[in-house]
């Protein structure tokens, strides 16, 4: 899950883009991203696109494809939502050097200071038709948030890996696991991630 992405290099980067088709310009912008890497790409001709690239071992094939058929049904639902491209016979994960990727059409959006009250109930709707699409994915493979998986496990990996500095291990550790233990007696067991 710690794996990095020091062999992803721009010229992996271009080809991986390349692959459905059009040459890179050589330009591209990193965009903020947690976990994975994600590129911002010019294209010679056509508009750009992004490029998302997922931490190897941190999703399975199973789950990634799943998130790309909820999309699916969402734009069929005709929920705004930005869909991976696709090769001809329908494929949206691709992988290269050991790391999974998917390619997006790049979509302007912008993020508003303070939404007014028609925003908010367009934004209540929204939220309500993507449960609806979500209600009819059954048996997706996910991980469960509980305690012990995001829990303790974590606990443990920041201890095996010494990241923290000698004075907060105890502290962190101590807070972490009191967490737990409340989540646990109030009952709030599990969590699809």
């Amino acid at each position: 899950m710690l794996s990095n992405f020091s062999h992803l290099l721009p010229e992996s980067i271009f080809s991986a883009a390349e692959l459905l088709g059009g040459r890179c310009t050589g330009r591209f912008l990193a965009l903020n991203a947690m976990e994975n890497r994600v590129y911002d790409i010019e294209m010679e001709e056509g508009p750009h696109i992004v490029i998302k690239f997922y931490r190897p071992g941190r999703w399975s094939r199973e789950t990634i494809q799943a998130e790309h058929d909820f999309l699916k049904r969402a734009a069929k639902e005709e929920i705004p939502v930005v869909c991976p491209l696709e090769k001809p016979d329908g494929t949206t994960l691709f992988e290269q050097d050991g790391i999974f990727f998917t390619i997006f059409p790049k979509r302007p959006g912008r993020l508003e200071p303070e939404l007014n009250k028609e925003q908010l109930t367009r934004l209540g709707r929204y939220l309500a038709r993507l449960h609806n699409v979500g209600d009819t994915c059954k048996n997706i493979p996910r991980g469960k948030l509980t305690p012990q998986t995001f829990g303790r496990d974590s606990v443990k990996l920041v201890e095996d890996l010494k990241i923290l500095a000698p004075g907060l291990g105890p502290i962190y550790k101590q807070l972490a696991l009191e967490i737990c233990d409340r989540s646990e007696r109030n009952g709030s067991t599990s969590l699809k991630v």
